[in-house]
């Protein structure tokens, strides 16, 4: 079995996607949460914890994410027992180092090699915006706040819930997410969102 830093690098790089714009879907002009501006936005930061549940074992990490467009730097560290993981790379490759092991690819054949899962790619980036992925197909079952803000909805096999998002400058951004497919899920905290050099 991989250590568990490992398991959870993966998970986040195999649902990993590029920031830009692609297609828009259906935002709500009007409402509070505006979904043309969080599409728009093509660098941000975030911190939080991130926690991974699989029948075999359940794993927690302090994340820190960095997205300049297509490229992202993340990394994981905590009370894991091995050190930081760190990934790097874009929609199409990625590199994931911890300790004196480096495993690069795509993020496809490294799920299904490393963790034998086979998780959709270019999600998660747009999932802990709390958008849905343009790159898949269309959302099922989306249900949205008052104020636009998605609650829940399912896409590539995942079911997405948001119980809380918070005001980061004139964006409303989620403070916590969580996806489950099958047996398998995660649970994202955020406590910090920052855009650096943000037009």
């Amino acid at each position: 079995m991989k250590t568990p830093p490992l398991i959870i690098a993966l998970l986040i790089a195999s649902l990993q996607g590029c920031a830009t714009a692609v297609k828009q879907t259906n935002p709500t002009d009007h409402s509070q949460f505006n979904a043309r501006q969080i599409v728009a936005l093509e660098q941000w930061q975030l911190s939080g914890k991130l926690s991974l549940r699989s029948p075999q074992q359940a794993n927690t990490a302090n994340l820190h994410w960095h997205q300049q467009r297509e490229a992202y730097q993340l990394r994981l560290s905590g009370p894991l027992g091995s050190g930081a993981t760190q990934i790097s790379g874009n929609s199409g490759r990625i590199e994931i180092r911890q300790g004196a092991e480096t495993y690069t690819g795509t993020p496809e054949l490294l799920g299904l090699q490393l963790i034998g899962v086979p998780l959709p790619v270019d999600a998660m980036s747009w999932w802990i915006r709390g958008l849905p992925s343009p790159n898949h197909k269309a959302t099922t079952n989306m249900v949205t706040s008052a104020e636009g803000t998605p609650i829940s909805f399912e896409q590539a096999g995942w079911q997405l819930s948001y119980s809380q998002f918070q005001r980061i400058d004139q964006y409303l951004l989620p403070k916590k997410v969580s996806g489950q497919f099958g047996d398998l899920s995660f649970k994202l905290v955020i406590s910090n969102w920052s855009f650096p050099d943000s037009q």
